[in-house]
């Protein structure tokens, strides 16, 4: 089978796939010979950067992700959001991590050959440091401890952080 638009060659690493009994598909992080495979588990953070992720079919007993055809707009991919809806992808082979902790399944699908990757998203909350952390707590004394109503990032929740201004209590009343 050749692939739209390329030239007709040999073997599962040129632009032409051949059968599927002699290839298999892996799903590679940036291209099809970057020999990083995400085909089993693998973890992201949550949020931006985005990871690219490739369709490659490549010549089966041979490493994957180290040579083969990117077929990555002709594979199908889907979500499961299963266990939980950790990811999306926009557009296709773009991994999208959302801010919580948990871990998806997605399924990439191409001449009858089906992988099942499961990332796992590890989300990293904010901090009381952040500026708009920062902008609340600068406004009460270390002493006391207040929700800033600014979000963790990961779980719903809110920040809750001690204050950062500088309070002065060494102080005594002078007599005009």
């Amino acid at each position: 089978m050749t692939i739209a638009g390329t030239t007709t060659c040999t073997g599962c690493s040129s632009t032409t796939a051949p059968s599927n009994a002699l290839c298999d598909l892996a799903v590679c992080k940036n291209n099809c010979t970057s020999t990083l495979d995400r085909t089993g588990n693998f973890t992201v953070a949550s949020g931006p950067p985005n990871t690219t992720l490739r369709a490659c079919f490549y010549q089966a007993g041979t490493p994957a992700c180290a040579s083969g055809v990117n077929v990555t707009a002709s594979a199908a991919w889907t979500e499961t959001n299963t266990p939980k809806d950790a990811m999306y992808f926009s557009p296709t082979g773009v991994l999208n991590a959302r801010y919580v902790n948990g871990n998806e399944i997605f399924n990439v699908s191409y001449l009858g050959v089906t992988k099942s990757p499961q990332v796992t998203v590890v989300c990293i909350p904010n901090t009381c440091s952040i500026a708009p952390a920062k902008a609340v707590t600068d406004t009460y004394c270390p002493e006391v401890t207040q929700d800033t109503g600014v979000p963790t990032g990961c779980d719903g929740l809110t920040l809750i952080c001690p204050g950062t201004r500088k309070c002065n209590y060494n102080w005594r009343e002078a007599t005009p």
